[in-house]
């Protein structure tokens, strides 16, 4: 299981004191899974009618660059053919330059933006997991671990983080017995 310390050693945390905060973790969110899970869809829907905007927004960006191409290159052509001056031309040409710079760099933005779509996916699978998982769980699921924890982040000897596939974290404290 992945497990990662921070900055300054923590030392090792046995397994069973994670497996039980893991359990405990669990326990706590399939009971709250619609104060803290049903919030989450919601902006995740939010969040992909903005995707769907950004696809039309795509589609019309890659449009007005391929029309603004088209119009780079008749200019050129009138120029080659001397029907219109080179002044002329630079101004037009420039204009077209400044506006494909422009219309790259939107398109730039929207294509980081996919990255959320495989954020929503993995927090809807993540969230089907856990709806559909067993409602009391008294001992530790290596298959069910692996297929809701994406990371276990020991912030110190009686505090760890679980990172969630889709990134939710949620941290739990430990019940150390002396040591």
């Amino acid at each position: 299981h992945n497990q990662s310390a921070s900055s300054c050693p923590i030392g090792r945390i046995p397994e069973p004191e994670i497996y039980a905060a893991f359990l405990r973790m669990y326990r706590k969110l399939r009971c709250n899974a619609d104060i803290i899970l049903k919030p989450v869809m919601e902006q995740m829907n939010i969040l992909n009618a903005i995707l769907q905007q950004n696809n039309a927004k795509m589609l019309a960006i890659n449009l007005a660059i391929a029309e603004t191409t088209e119009e780079s290159h008749k200019i050129s052509t009138l120029v080659a053919n001397g029907l219109l001056d080179a002044d002329a031309c630079a101004v037009r040409m420039n204009a077209i330059s400044a506006k494909l710079t422009q219309l790259r760099g939107e398109r730039r933005w929207l294509s980081e933006n996919e990255a959320l779509d495989e954020t929503m996916d993995a927090i809807r699978k993540m969230t089907d997991v856990i709806k559909n998982g067993p409602e009391q769980m008294n001992i530790f699921d290596e298959d069910l671990f692996d297929s809701l924890v994406e990371k276990v982040i020991a912030e110190s000897q009686t505090r760890i983080r679980f990172r969630l596939c889709g990134g939710l974290e949620l941290a739990e404290q430990l019940e150390v017995a002396a040591r």
